[in-house]
């Protein structure tokens, strides 16, 4: 006897709920996606959907796509659907179930859809759960359809970034204008490596980050004033060094440790002379400054990440 059963997930762009993913700054640069799955469902337990989410993340992991990022614009995600169910009696009945996975690469403002993949599944189990959860641990992760697909996606999303490079660049500025300095580096920092553009925006991010170190500046001098007064002379140190040198206070942020330099520990003055040799040279002050706007990306991420919500259509 066959019964048609579908999961339709229809994915919502939202602003609150699901928190899935952590981030570092290695992530920065790489082409990334978000890998979306429901949170429950009629048709799959909890285990089974979370079965489910870890096959689609090793699929992306094991074809060189991060499924963590810091734009959430783009994701990768599953629709599951059974499509016959048949029971064959014998001394102990087995459930055959066959199925059908299919995954999307998805543009979420625009909603497009960038890259489409569908596999024919089957599996087998003492009953009808044992044959999906089979079924779903048998899902492979890596052959060349699969690549095809991920490499298909990957590209899209390259041509994506390569069009708007101008309007990335503008959302950016304004941003800054505006003292959302955090999101301003988060928007660039969401642009692939790949992108022709991608020097170009570093060199407007390291402008905008000049103007966020004048604006941090005196707050973080308070900060080390008050260390210095507490007599914690090492973290008023690692305060004061970095202050960037383009930075309105740090001639003042000169004087304040050289005020201090006998009374640090001999670890936080070695690090303290290696930043400043960093600072004398012109490429080593620009990685500087980079992973310093990749660190601020990172946390302004984690406090904004991306959220899901999902509506279920069982026919």
């Amino acid at each position: 006897m066959k019964n048609l059963l579908i999961l339709l997930i229809i994915f919502i762009y939202s602003a609150s709920q699901l928190r899935y993913y952590s981030q570092n700054k290695d992530d920065i640069g790489s082409i990334s996606i978000s890998v979306v799955t429901p949170k429950n469902s009629e048709l799959l337990s909890f285990n089974q959907l979370s079965k489910l989410r870890n096959r689609v993340l090793k699929i992306a992991s094991s074809n060189s796509l991060s499924s963590s990022g810091f734009n959430t614009n783009f994701v990768l995600y599953p629709i599951f659907e059974i499509y016959d169910e048949e029971v064959v009696e014998g001394m102990q009945n087995i459930t055959i179930v066959e199925a059908e996975l299919s995954l999307f690469i998805k543009q979420v403002d625009n909603n497009l859809i960038f890259a489409t993949h569908t596999m024919t599944l089957e599996g087998s189990g003492r009953n009808k759960s044992d044959a999906i959860t089979n079924i779903i641990g048998d899902i492979p992760t890596r052959n060349d359809k699969l690549k095809n697909f991920i490499t298909e996606g990957k590209n899209e999303i390259i041509n994506y970034y390569e069009k708007n490079c101008a309007k990335i660049e503008s959302q950016a500025i304004t941003a800054a204008k505006m003292k959302n300095y955090e999101q301003a580096f988060n928007i660039i920092m969401s642009v692939p490596s790949e992108v022709s553009c991608n020097n170009k925006l570093q060199k407007t991010a390291i402008s905008i980050y000049k103007d966020y170190q004048n604006h941090i500046c005196q707050t973080n001098m308070l900060k080390a004033k008050t260390k210095i007064s507490s007599q914690d002379y090492d973290y008023a140190l690692n305060i004061l060094a970095n202050i960037d040198p383009a930075s309105n206070c740090y001639a003042e942020a000169k004087k304040k440790i050289s005020e201090i330099e006998g009374k640090v520990s001999i670890e936080k003055k070695r690090e303290w002379e290696f930043k400043m040799k960093q600072y004398d040279d012109a490429v080593s002050l620009q990685k500087e400054r980079i992973n310093a706007i990749k660190e601020i990306a990172v946390a302004y991420y984690s406090q904004e990440p991306p959220t899901h919500n999902y509506m279920y259509i069982i026919r």
